[in-house]
């Protein structure tokens, strides 16, 4: 992977384009951009009670627009009123049909090659999300003949793909995989017994074991990304991905970086992600008991 490609927090601000070259006080004029998610992965985003977007990354990106004195339209729905499939909103990016897009997005070495930078954002913890009465312990032995769910067009299905060719190489029997088209489709299969396992970040099985209709699921597997295989998902984190070329991205990580040097990312961080057991390499030592 080319680690110089990706934008984090410290690369982009202090090696990149220094914190003095960006003037986020201007109100001269005030950028406009859109920014596309399926508003369908929480706690990353999501749509709260009264129908607005919301989230982790939802609010991180909120918050940096109004630091960078940028207007950020958030776009979920397509020109049918439909969700935004996950699949389409990496390409929408390249095509230049928006300016960024999110959504627990993975770093990874294909995303950044199609043409894309990134902002991270966390680091996040993936396991299987199934019943905990069917755990596994053994990746990808234990996975011989079990039923695997995924959303189409994501690393997690790459994932299973390279997982079933690890059993054939063993001589072990498959797993069956099913894609589906956003993650509630595949929160009805794990309930119907449709699937048995879904691959995911801890952020979202908190998230779904907290409603009554999960109080048999739990995670159900070892860490994903540090076990066999994990190498597909990457290892660079999710964040925020903008064309190769845009300007933008600066101004929006320049505010993030006041957002963690405030202490308001912890709290973000806190009211979204509670007390997972998430690495986050960007959370100063001054911020922990803000949380």
């Amino acid at each position: 992977m080319r680690i110089t490609t990706i934008l984090t927090f410290w690369s982009l601000i202090l090696l990149i384009l220094p914190i003095h070259a960006l003037d986020l006080n201007d109100t001269t004029s005030q950028e406009k951009i859109v920014i596309a998610t399926d508003g369908l992965y929480p706690p990353f985003e999501f749509l709260n009670e009264e129908g607005k977007l919301d989230g982790f990354e939802t609010q991180l990106l909120r918050r940096s627009c109004e630091i960078a004195n940028i207007q950020c339209e958030f776009k979920y729905l397509n020109e049918s009123g439909e969700h935004l499939q996950f699949g389409v909103l990496i390409d929408g990016v390249v095509e230049r049909k928006w300016d960024a897009t999110f959504g627990d997005m993975g770093i990874t070495k294909d995303r950044i090659n199609k043409g894309l930078k990134f902002i991270q954002s966390h680091i996040p913890a993936k396991f299987l999300l199934g019943k905990l009465a069917n755990s596994i312990t053994t990746i990808p032995d234990d996975l011989s003949g079990k039923t695997v769910g995924v959303e189409k067009n994501t690393k997690f299905a790459e994932y299973a793909m390279f997982l079933n060719d690890e059993l054939k190489k063993k001589s072990l029997q498959e797993m069956t995989i099913i894609e589906y088209e956003n993650s509630n489709d595949i929160k009805k299969a794990l309930l119907s017994g449709e699937i048995e396992f879904n691959p995911a970040p801890e952020g979202f099985i908190a998230e779904t074991v907290n409603n009554v209709d999960f109080s048999e699921f739990g995670i159900a597997s070892p860490e994903l990304t540090s076990n066999f295989g994990g190498q597909v998902l990457g290892d660079r984190g999710a964040g925020f991905a903008f064309h190769e070329d845009s300007k933008i991205q600066y101004k929006i990580a320049a505010a993030m970086q006041e957002l963690l040097y405030t202490c308001e990312y912890a709290k973000i961080y806190s009211q979204y992600m509670g007390d997972l057991n998430v690495t986050n390499l960007y959370l100063p030592i001054h911020c922990i008991d803000k949380k």
